[in-house]
């Protein structure tokens, strides 16, 4: 057991929102967020990579400029041409192999720059999978451990019974699912349900109260979504008790 850190209730260990003060146990950062911050990686990269190949483009120009001769004033004597002639000879080839580096260092800087845009490409791909995986989506989610055959009481399961939730609709404001519980007698009697109850969603978290099949039990629970996994616990009411009373982790289908 763990106590609300706001009231100081006692909690489910599991529990990620306190039913009596109604508040989360858990900061959690929007889907918004974590693509505003893949966003910066990107632009990130993408300046570095920029800067790395303007700075290789300004060290080939300063090759060129710099590695040319002084043009001749006057008419130069056999000799000098002589001179010359050996000059040119002797400097050919650092010539060309300063050539050849500035080459290779203007190949290296582009890629570099390749390099920066694949990694912000997939630094951004990687967030938004991330963002995707902490969305809660529509469809069934079923008591962790547990098959659907055998919370339903099919192939010889000895541990049978447990609880079935579907999400019905779900926007930034409200959610929509129905829930049943199937009873670990296996008798379709015994199972109980409670069908498109829609609350307030807020930080993946909602606070709703039900009615269940037999139409005149009541109850109010709590359903909170993280990583993948739903916690709900529900709760009967006094004046009209439901036989739907949960306190359970479902993991999707």
């Amino acid at each position: 057991m763990k106590y609300c850190k706001y009231c100081g209730k006692g909690l489910h260990t599991a529990s990620s929102f306190c039913p009596y003060c109604m508040k989360s146990q858990i900061a959690k950062q929007s889907a918004a967020m974590q693509q505003k911050k893949s966003k910066n990686i990107r632009y990130r990269f993408l300046e570095a990579g920029l800067l790395l190949l303007l700075c290789a483009t300004i060290a080939v120009l300063c090759f060129l400029v710099w590695g040319k001769e002084p043009a001749e004033t006057s008419t130069p004597s056999d000799s000098a041409i002589d001179t010359v002639k050996s000059s040119a000879a002797t400097w050919t080839e650092p010539a060309q192999s300063t050539t050849a580096a500035a080459t290779v260092s203007v190949d290296a800087a582009a890629s570099s720059a390749t390099d920066f845009m694949e990694n912000a490409n997939a630094a951004e791909t990687a967030a938004a999978s991330e963002a995707e995986a902490s969305a809660l989506s529509i469809g069934d989610y079923i008591t962790a451990g547990k098959t659907r055959s055998q919370i339903q009481g099919y192939g010889g399961y000895t541990d049978i019974g447990g609880t079935i939730l579907t999400i019905e609709s779900i926007t930034d404001q409200t959610i929509t699912f129905s829930i049943v519980q199937y009873s670990d007698s296996g008798y379709a009697a015994d199972t109980v349900s409670a069908k498109q109850i829609t609350a307030q969603w807020v930080k993946n978290t909602a606070a709703f109260e039900f009615c269940d099949d037999t139409l005149d039990g009541k109850g109010y629970g709590t359903l909170s979504y993280e990583n993948g996994t739903i916690h709900i616990e529900t709760r009967s009411n006094t004046n009209h008790p439901t036989k739907l009373v949960l306190n359970e982790d479902l993991v999707g289908t």
